[in-house]
């Protein structure tokens, strides 16, 4: 069997909001409660426990690279790849 997951970069993920002391930036309590929400679920613990039931489980276990893969810019059936927007991620 293939498991196969999204590459995720945890340090990225849970980076400050953009601000100072004096001047904070725009919604860092929120980001500051989002960051705190990543963490206590242990991603990364996750991920290497789903790596090791894999190789227990003799099947292969795979991170994919979004950014170089895009799969939410890449058509299902044919494989093309357009560039879109938010609001516009149907094929």
């Amino acid at each position: 069997a293939l498991i196969a997951t999204e590459r995720l970069t945890v340090k990225n993920m849970t980076r400050s909001a953009k601000g100072t002391v004096e001047k904070n930036g725009k919604m860092v309590k929120q980001k500051a409660g989002l960051n705190r929400e990543i963490l206590n679920t242990a991603p990364t613990m996750t991920l290497n426990l789903l790596r090791y039931k894999a190789e227990e489980a003799s099947s292969e276990f795979v991170e994919v690279p979004t950014k170089q893969v895009k799969p939410s810019q890449t058509c299902p059936d044919c494989g093309a790849k357009k560039k879109k927007s938010l609001a516009d991620r149907w094929h």
